[in-house]
């Protein structure tokens, strides 16, 4: 006799009910390869536990003989537009934060496409709760967005969003292999003379405290205030990550006890005062870097590019790292240092049962095309 499989979904709107999904979460983020850092539990849970207001839980879980074998982390939030209209967006957890955004399934089942139908049928049935869908920063080569692009309703909607540089250490046969393509011969010139002139020690740390988290935080508020300082009138102002409240909760939770994080630092010998750091999240043997910022004092010494050569360097000597990511966006410096990059694509789509919903659209393509002028 064959059993009828059935699939269907349930939506988890509660914080207990997020809490209650750790196991099957944790399950799922084990054995899909798709998923990064920014979509495991503890960093999207202690991302809604401290951004949850203003805003509603949408998590998508898909089960198969009643077993959870797909996640989709989303929310809604009321956002104003053009300072115009109010407008409900549906989003995935962290946005505005992550590099990357994806699902989780379980692909041992051999049903991907099912349960990325059932994802996506359950959002489209709850449409009224919502004028805008958009999935930003997704990998193109993930399951997830392989099924967007064959789709014949998404397909026209998933479009390329911005590129996310990375080290694939495999490709080179070594450090040294590396750095005839990559570094600029006069590096160790460069660190020899930082060495002599300002005497510094380079560490790798998991140990993260408040202390390390503390200095990274005033270290990174000084170099924008420099930078500000000294920018022309008319310029884009730097805004450090840590000039706001709830985002140093967040890292304060984020950061505490969390073998993931892993910080690079340059120290003077001397005075032990932070000259430079790179603090990034390591998980399934890929680096993932996410905040960077330096001594102004020092910036005729290149520290900069000294920390990335020396991270580099760390990676090649370690075993456990394959892949060295740069985060998302198109930055020159990134690309002083690797050829490859990965497409981010977004998914968007507006409802359009309103004249608002209509209008706002179009509204949209203006602004964006006004500020590329």
């Amino acid at each position: 006799m064959l059993l009828f499989k059935v699939m269907y979904a349930k939506i988890i709107e509660t914080k207990s009910g997020f809490s209650r999904l750790q196991h099957d979460w944790t399950r799922l983020q084990t054995i899909d390869p798709d998923v990064s850092y920014y979509s495991t539990f503890e960093f999207l849970h202690t991302w809604w536990q401290t951004f949850k207001k203003h805003k509603t839980l949408f998590i998508i879980c898909v089960y198969h003989n009643n077993a959870v074998v797909g996640i989709m982390p989303l929310y809604f939030e009321t956002r104003r537009h053009i300072g115009l209209f109010s407008c409900k967006e549906c989003k995935f957890l962290a946005s505005g934060l992550s590099d990357f955004f994806s699902v989780l399934i379980d692909k041992s089942i051999n049903a991907d496409n099912k349960i990325f139908n059932c994802m996506m049928s359950t959002i489209e049935k709850h449409h009224l709760k919502w004028d805008r869908l958009l999935l930003i920063q997704m990998d193109s080569q993930t399951a997830f967005s392989r099924y967007l692009l064959k789709h014949q309703t998404y397909a026209p909607l998933f479009s390329f969003h911005l590129e996310n540089p990375y080290l694939n250490l495999s490709e080179y046969e070594n450090f040294s292999a590396y750095c005839k393509k990559h570094v600029s011969k006069n590096m160790n010139w460069r660190i020899n003379k930082l060495q002599r002139d300002e005497p510094f020690n380079f560490n790798v740390s998991t140990n993260n405290q408040s202390p390390l988290l503390d200095e990274i935080k005033q270290l990174h508020l000084a170099t924008c205030r420099y930078r500000n300082k000294h920018l022309p009138s008319m310029a884009k102002k730097y805004i450090s990550v840590f000039s706001n409240k709830t985002m140093n909760c967040f890292f304060n939770a984020l950061y505490s006890n969390n073998c993931r994080v892993l910080n690079f630092t340059i120290r003077h010998q001397k005075t032990d005062e932070l000259m430079a750091y790179n603090s990034c999240y390591i998980y399934n043997s890929t680096v993932y870097m996410w905040n960077t910022s330096y001594n102004v004092t020092y910036d005729s010494y290149h520290l900069g590019k000294i920390i990335n050569y020396k991270i580099i360097e760390h990676c090649f000597d370690n075993d456990h790292v394959s892949v060295f990511d740069f985060g998302a966006g198109k930055y020159p410096w990134k690309f002083e240092w690797t050829d490859t990059f990965k497409p981010m694509y977004k998914l968007e789509k507006w409802t359009c049962v309103s004249l608002k919903n209509k209008l706002l659209p179009m509204l949209n393509k203006t602004k964006t095309f006004i500020s590329t002028l």
